[in-house]
This record gives structure tokens, C-alpha cells and sequence, in this order.
């Protein structure tokens, strides 16, 4: 195992076209999105994720912030850096942290798990959920990793472009039957 930190997660929030009435303070006017970034050698962890230009390897609209951030310390992730974001629009703010994974096999497990995360209604499936994504074989895991990464590439510039990678995530909800309303 790796001592330094080659991948890196975070949750950014990007601003919503008009205000969701179901929600209050920063979700009412922006949505999480969960980003991934590749590190390069003696690459800063915080790095990417402050810099602007930065892009990450895949992006996409996540659920259940608080799940994931756990999830993530559960596969081996630890919380590297951590700063206040404050919305002039909104005068809100809220927490950004950024985990470092040092292993592929958990930044993959912690990818596949916001996928399917983020695709399910109830909050009630995120611990059989938890206990499936941790106990996957690791080839399984990295075989659809791979396949959401490169939907992420090869629909670039495609407005629709999440909800294809969203589909890696329901598709893993469908074969461990996530969706059905008694599992």
C-alpha cells in the first residue's frame, strides 16, 4: 500500500438554474456535486480542488453528503484538508472537506458507492448498501468504475451527460434488487 495520497474526493456545490422550495439554505439555491481527482507525484491533496482550472476526472450530482463522507473513512479515506465556502448569493455557507484515498481499489469502492447513493430515494438503503459496496470483489469494482469514468470522457460537452454516469449506479441498485420496497 501506497504512503501517499493518490486520489482525491470531494463535494462541490454548483448553483441550481432557479431555487428548489423543498430545501433550505444552501441546498435551496445549489446542489452537491461529488468530484474525483487524480493526484500526480508529490501532488498537494488540497491542490486540485482549490485551484479553479483544475478538472476533476468525474463530477456528478450526489445525495446524503454526511453517508458519503463516512463511507469514505469506512474504505480507507482520510480527511486531508477542510475549509468554509461562503455563497455571497445565498449569504450561506457550508463545509468543504477533501478526503485522500492511497489505494485505487477504495477510491473505486468510495465511486461506486456515490453512484448508487446518490440514484436511491430512500435513505433507509444506505446501510445494506454500505455493507454490498464493502464486500464487492474488487475486479467487479473496478470494472465498473471504469465504465463510469469513461462515460464521464466520452460524453463531454453533453448536458446530459450525469445521468448516463448515474446509470452505472442504478444498474448495481437493480442486480442486489436496491430498488425493490422489502429488501
Amino acid at each position: 500500500m501506497s504512503d501517499r495520497i493518490l486520489y482525491v474526493f470531494t463535494l462541490t456545490a454548483r448553483k441550481r438554474r432557479k431555487p428548489n422550495p423543498r430545501y433550505d439554505g444552501v441546498l435551496r439555491t445549489h446542489r452537491f456535486y461529488a468530484e474525483y481527482y487524480f493526484l500526480l507525484a508529490d501532488e498537494d491533496p488540497a491542490k486540485p480542488v482549490l485551484s479553479e482550472p483544475a478538472k476533476p476526472l468525474i463530477a456528478f450530482p450526489a445525495k446524503y453528503d454526511a453517508v458519503l463522507y463516512s463511507f469514505a473513512e469506512l474504505v480507507g479515506g482520510e480527511e486531508v484538508y477542510r475549509r468554509t465556502v461562503y455563497l455571497p448569493s445565498t449569504k450561506s455557507n457550508y463545509v468543504k472537506r477533501v478526503i485522500g484515498f492511497r489505494n485505487e481499489v477504495d477510491f473505486k469502492r468510495h465511486l461506486l458507492f456515490t453512484l448508487v447513493a446518490s440514484t436511491l430515494k430512500k435513505q433507509e438503503k444506505l446501510n445494506t448498501l454500505q455493507y454490498i459496496v464493502a464486500n464487492l470483489n474488487p475486479i467487479f469494482v473496478n470494472i465498473l468504475a471504469n465504465i463510469a469514468i469513461d462515460r464521464y470522457r466520452e460524453l463531454s460537452g453533453y448536458s446530459a451527460r450525469p445521468y448516463y454516469i448515474l446509470r452505472v449506479g442504478r444498474a448495481l441498485k437493480v442486480l442486489y434488487w436496491l430498488d425493490r420496497g422489502e429488501a
